[in-house]
């Protein structure tokens, strides 16, 4: 294990400053791991927002609570009014408001859920248009926090690099999440 050290980009003592989540990597994650990616930006955006706010986050149990119906999206919506509140008090202007990101959100879990129940080509579609509506609730929001890191971090802050969980998140999630869809896909076929 590496311990923290300035040349290691992925090190705690070293990312201070790595904080801009750019769209590009936003919507390939969010891609890759069919919707999954929310997860860990919920997880990556709480722990950032820690130092940041007089609240104690607990980013880990903040991220999985989408998993829980209606107080998931009650924390997704303290989420998005935290994002909304740091760039008020920084004076940034900005047009985000929470409603239409975490309204993206519910449609997305109600669509993950009616995917699972629909057959054939009607799953693709749905699961087509739920990864639009996440990756769009995502990419709503994190132009607001990255202006938020820009102007309290200065010049010096950097895009953040893939880390060490995303790209195990990639190698583990990925063939998994696909090869599941894949086996659906075929047993769906072989039913009809």
């Amino acid at each position: 294990m590496l311990s923290p050290n300035t040349e290691n980009p992925n090190s705690d003592a070293s990312n201070d400053n790595t904080l801009i989540l750019t769209n590009f990597r936003i919507a390939c994650l969010t891609i890759i791991t069919a919707g999954n990616y929310i997860f860990y930006w919920l997880y990556l955006t709480w722990k950032q927002m820690d130092s940041e706010t007089d609240n104690r986050h607990y980013p880990v149990w903040h991220a999985l609570s989408l998993l829980v119906p209606i107080y998931g999206l009650f924390r997704m919506y303290d989420h998005l009014k935290t994002i909304k509140t740091l760039a008020t008090k920084k004076e940034i202007e900005t047009d985000f408001s929470p409603t239409l990101p975490l309204l993206l959100i519910f449609l997305y879990l109600i669509l993950g859920f009616t995917a699972s129940k629909a057959a054939g080509d009607l799953s693709l579609i749905i699961l087509i248009i739920s990864l639009a509506l996440v990756t769009t609730a995502i990419l709503l929001t994190q132009p607001t926090l990255n202006a938020y890191w820009q102007k309290t971090k200065g010049p010096d802050v950097q895009s953040a690099l893939f880390d060490r969980i995303e790209l195990g998140f990639i190698v583990l999630i990925y063939p998994i999440l696909w090869l599941n869809l894949a086996i659906l896909g075929h047993l769906q076929i072989m039913l009809q």
